[in-house]
Order: C-alpha cells, then sequence, then structure tokens
C-alpha cells in the first residue's frame, strides 16, 4: 500500500481521491475517511492522468518521451503524441487519437541529452468532463470536443491574432528561471542555455484548457 511514486491526485463524487503511482502502475482510491477502496492497476506505466470519465474510465494526456538512445536532434522539435484512453478495469487501453505535440527544445551532447519546453511554445493540452474530453494545440484558438471513444462532436473557433513575444516578456522569462538556481556554475550554464534559446515572434494561441470539475458517483 505504500507510494513509491506519485503522479496525479482526482476527486470523485467530491469526498472520494484517486492516487495514481506510476512507478506501481496504480490507482487508488480513498474514501472521506482515508479507507482504501479495492485499487486497480494499469496495464502498462503513464506519466500522468488527464482526468476521469463518468464511467471510471481514465484519460492519459499527450506526451513525448526521449531517451539517449535516439538518433541526436538539437533545437526545436515538435513530435506527435498520443492520447490514450484506460478502462476503468485497468486491464486495457484505447488509443484515441494522434495529435502534433508539445515544442520541445532538445540538446545533445557526446555525454548527456536534456529536453525542456520550448519558451512561449506551442503546447498540446486536454481537460476531461464526465462524458467528454477538450482539445487545443495552440496553434490556432480551436477547442475541439470528443467524446469518451474518440468521436468528434464540436469545434469551437475564435478569429484572434496571438500577442506579440515581447523583449519584456524574455526578460521577465529568464528572471525567473535563473531566480531558481542553486550555484554560480548553475547560473552561468543555464544564462548561455536561455541566451541561446530560439524564441518565437507570437505567444501560442492558447496555453491552458480547464473543464468544470465532474461529478458521478464513485465506482
Amino acid at each position: 500500500g505504500e507510494f513509491e511514486n506519485i503522479d496525479w491526485l482526482g476527486r470523485v463524487d467530491g469526498d472520494s481521491v484517486i492516487v495514481y503511482d506510476r512507478r506501481n502502475l496504480r490507482f487508488s482510491i480513498f474514501d472521506l475517511d482515508a479507507k482504501l477502496v479495492p485499487s486497480i492497476t494499469a496495464a502498462e506505466g503513464f506519466f500522468g492522468v488527464a482526468g476521469r470519465f463518468a464511467d471510471g474510465s481514465f484519460l492519459i494526456p499527450p506526451s513525448v518521451s526521449f531517451s539517449s538512445s535516439d538518433a541526436p536532434r538539437n533545437g526545436l522539435v515538435r513530435d506527435s503524441s498520443r492520447i490514450i484512453r484506460v478502462l476503468a478495469s485497468g486491464s486495457e487501453t484505447d488509443t484515441l487519437m494522434v495529435l502534433i505535440g508539445t515544442e520541445i527544445i532538445l540538446h545533445h551532447t557526446p555525454t548527456r541529452m536534456s529536453a525542456r519546453l520550448a519558451p512561449f511554445g506551442r503546447v498540446t493540452r486536454v481537460a476531461v468532463g464526465d462524458t467528454a474530453f477538450h482539445t487545443v494545440t495552440s496553434d490556432t484558438y480551436e477547442i475541439r470536443t470528443w467524446n469518451r471513444d474518440g468521436r468528434l462532436l464540436r469545434v469551437l473557433r475564435r478569429s484572434i491574432e496571438p500577442a506579440a513575444v515581447s523583449g519584456e516578456d524574455i526578460d521577465r522569462l529568464k528572471a525567473e528561471e535563473l531566480e531558481n538556481t542553486q550555484s554560480d556554475n548553475e547560473r552561468r550554464e543555464l544564462e548561455g542555455t536561455l541566451a541561446d534559446m530560439p524564441y518565437p515572434d507570437r505567444m501560442p494561441a492558447l496555453r491552458r484548457l480547464h473543464a468544470a470539475a465532474p461529478r458521478f458517483p464513485a465506482q
């Protein structure tokens, strides 16, 4: 019953909590008195959970993984990513769709590989409701709504001009990141990284997406 890597917390009916332990591939449900309800074991590991549908199934957010064994790539990368639904039993998964993923900055050296979110980059996000979920890729102001089986229900668009990325925006981003450095060497290294980073001319059209908190009975 111990946790090794808590990756996500979610609510059920307002008074129960679901905890996803990525290391143990386990969804644990606790009632209001912290009593453990029988847990669910997933068939494979994920990097997080976007939310839970009313039927008890889970939606896994889009994610892209990189490894040092990959072919060397440097600079701005935007690969495709899967959106996965895990059934309530945890034993089966279903890839609902493949979307363009989040912009990442990759840096390969002979000894290591690093990956980080691109500053002011385009991101792919999902938000989960009771029976449907919503996606954005932030290239334009467009929100797509899908049922839990991956069928498109509607598209919401707005015609807007994304805000320009100013020098003040870049300076503020650099200051915020440098504030968290722990040593002079780390600060100098990060200053060099931020100086060489590509910065876009425009902000993403959308960067975050939220759905109203779902309300459904515990399974």
